[in-house]
């Protein structure tokens, strides 16, 4: 049986969104820009509501535009995001980079 290129291309895809650390890694981040724990609760609060806000019409977009598009814009966003992150220096930098990431 041939292998299909497209579990290549997702094992990849995983494999290099997985090398980020994020929970660790982004606490520090976000304290060494002089955002509080409380503001980082609240950025994360916000995240979670707005993914579940979105599951249903994302779905729903997705069943519309096909599996191939909806893989290529969501890995576009994840990069979008972490150049956010990376120039991040406040509370509102920082939420900006979460709201991509669950839209």
């Amino acid at each position: 049986m041939k292998p299909n290129r497209n579990i290549g291309i997702m094992y990849a895809i995983t494999l290099l969104q997985g090398m980020v650390f994020y929970g660790p890694v982004t606490t520090l981040y976000r304290r060494a820009g002089g955002v509080s724990i409380f503001q980082i609760t609240v950025i994360e609060s916000i995240s979670l509501i707005v993914c579940l806000l979105l599951e249903l019409p994302w779905g729903i977009i997705a069943d519309k535009i096909g599996y191939k598009n909806t893989m290529i814009f969501c890995c576009a966003l994840y990069f979008l995001s972490k150049i956010v992150f990376w120039r991040a220096d406040r509370f509102a930098a920082f939420l900006l980079e979460r709201l991509p990431l669950y839209s």
